[in-house]
């Protein structure tokens, strides 16, 4: 009794701290709050792109061969990996006056898909109501020039309290290689939303913000290789911070926040990944993959290593490749590959002259530990 009244009372002091619009902290962020938050993103951005030129592509791609072989293991049972980070300025940290940044990595691996299927289930604005709900409750595509788009998104979130917000990004697409993919984010206008779901909703102005969001930027890298692709969301938020006497309540939640957000994301983007390559017809996931080592080998492409045992079953027409990828028979994937190949000398291709392209195949597979990024701990 007495613990169920302490778990209501707390219940009702969070409430009510969250809710009271703080004159020192709510309304909108202080032009020093947003210069620290614009530096704190330029300078991550920095990293991700010296990262990237190391051939740190994915953030554990920087870390030991020990240490990544673990994480990767984790990401093909199924798990995920999730890490609180840090963008230093030199040695030292940024300060965010009446503010609280928030940044989290997330990293998750899909077994089988393409990068084609995952970039088409993170660029489908129109659905994102969909594939994200209940964390979207509205998303459009506004506008789009090349690989610039104009988006709407409605963010629902639900802890103590219930917080919406109308959002509209910039994203930006940009393909670095083949088989590597990032996918850039970043919100242009941030508006509370009250009300929700009632006749009188409608937004609040920036003014009477009540600084649960002020900023947010995305970058999702996409990375197909082994078998499948590695998805991985990196996310910077900017919030209003707390009364001091307050902070040691609220802040804990408030820090847990972007991590469930960002579970809730990769468990969704996986889930629309994998029944959109069930949906890609009978045999288009395999035919997909035997085509990526296929087109590797040729243009002496290290990064699609073939699985030997992949092609040994797929040859020899193991039925247990139809059970896991929803197949016609192999031998007749093995034939429409070849013909589907537009190579001249494919094109009355047989199971037999199929078995002769494996002698083409050639064997072979981010991001800050510099010292101006550092881990933040999970």
């Amino acid at each position: 009794m007495l613990r169920s009244r302490l778990r209501s009372a707390t219940v009702a002091l969070l409430s009510a701290i969250l809710l009271v619009p703080f004159p020192a902290v709510a309304h909108q962020p202080k032009p020093e709050t947003l210069f620290a938050y614009e530096r704190y993103r330029t300078l991550t951005e920095a990293h991700m792109d010296a990262d990237r030129q190391a051939g740190h592509f994915l953030y554990f791609d920087r870390f030991p061969p020990d240490r990544r072989a673990e994480i990767d293991a984790r990401l093909r049972r199924g798990e995920f990996y999730l890490e609180q980070l840090r963008t230093l300025d030199g040695d030292r940290r940024i300060p965010v006056p009446g503010g609280l940044i928030h940044h989290w990595l997330g990293a998750a691996f899909i077994s089988g898909a393409t990068l084609a299927e995952s970039k088409a289930v993170l660029e489908d604005y129109e659905h994102q109501k969909v594939t994200y709900y209940p964390d979207v409750r509205q998303s459009r595509l506004i506008s789009r020039d090349g690989n610039t788009r104009n988006v709407f998104l409605q963010f629902y979130s639900k802890t103590i309290v219930t917080a919406v917000f109308n959002v509209n990004f910039a994203s930006t697409t940009t393909d670095y290689s083949p088989t590597q993919t990032q996918i850039r984010a970043c919100s242009t206008r941030v508006a509370d939303v009250e009300d929700f779901g009632k006749p009188q909703e409608r937004e609040l102005a920036l003014a009477d913000s009540r600084g649960y969001l002020w900023q947010l930027c995305t970058w999702w890298h996409v990375e197909e290789r082994s078998g499948g692709t590695y998805i991985q969301v990196e996310a910077i938020e900017l919030s209003r911070t707390v009364p001091f006497v307050f902070a040691w309540l609220v802040n804990p939640i408030v820090r847990e926040v972007p991590k469930t957000f960002l579970s809730h994301l990769l468990t969704a983007t996986r889930k629309a990944v994998l029944a959109k390559g069930k949906t890609n017809g009978s045999g288009a996931t395999l035919k997909s993959k035997f085509c990526r080592i296929f087109r590797g080998s040729l243009n002496g492409n290290l990064d699609d290593k073939p699985d030997e045992t992949f092609l040994a079953r797929l040859l020899r027409g193991d039925r247990s490749l139809e059970r896991n990828y929803s197949l016609q028979p192999s031998s007749a994937i093995c034939s429409s590959i070849c013909r589907a190949s537009g190579l001249p000398f494919f094109e009355a291709a047989t199971r037999s002259t199929c078995a002769w392209s494996q002698f083409f195949v050639t064997p072979s597979p981010r991001r800050y530990k510099s010292a101006s990024v550092t881990s933040a701990g999970t």
